[in-house]
């Protein structure tokens, strides 16, 4: 029997997952959304940097999310916010059906989210500030998760982000600038439960 144990520690590649033996399997997000695992034994490929061994053991993958006790299913979901027109400075983004997000945010979908990515795209050339909030609805207990600033530029993107939400939350968004026709799509990474 394989004893596993999660650490929510965020290192360098994710958390983090060791045998009864102490060896530890990495978790690091793969490009395609779906997680990749790597554990350090004898044969594989070595790491340039620090010198460890590894090999890819994706034929082992669901095995060990069964016996962690987690679902096997690694999932992404997108959040897309819009104000057409110009939207003013202190102005909450709509949601589909043309509704305030702070009234009613898009929910959180996904158990063990985090914020990965974010993107923006206005009409003209200008310098904005976005916030990314958390809430329960109606902008009941609003947390602010993150501020995002684009200069001089009608888009702006980053990624790389590890921002914890929790499921069953809304997200909203507001501008702090002056922006036209501001589109805002915020990237997630999750386990669909």
């Amino acid at each position: 029997m394989i004893d596993i144990s999660l650490s929510q520690e965020n290192g360098p590649h994710g958390n983090s997952i060791s045998d009864e033996h102490g060896d530890i399997i990495y978790w690091e997000g793969a490009g395609s959304g779906l997680p990749s695992f790597q554990a350090p034994i004898g044969s594989g490929y070595t790491d340039f940097f620090t010198g460890n061994r590894y090999v890819q053991v994706g034929a082992g993958l669901n095995n060990i999310w069964n016996i962690s006790g987690l679902s096997s299913s690694v999932s992404t979901q997108t959040a897309d916010f819009g104000k057409s027109g110009n939207a003013s400075s202190g102005a909450f983004l709509n949601r589909s059906g043309n509704v305030t997000s702070n009234v009613s945010g898009i929910p959180i979908l996904l158990s063990s989210s985090r914020i990965n990515a974010i993107s923006t795209g206005n009409e003209d050339i200008s310098d904005y500030t976005i916030q990314i909030y958390e809430h329960e609805g109606d902008f009941i207990n609003a947390v602010l998760k993150y501020s995002f600033s684009v200069i001089s530029a009608r888009r702006g993107f980053i990624s790389g982000l590890d921002i914890s939400v929790n499921q069953g939350n809304q997200l909203a968004v507001k501008t702090l600038s002056s922006v036209k026709n501001l589109g805002v799509t915020v990237g997630m990474k999750g386990l669909a439960t």
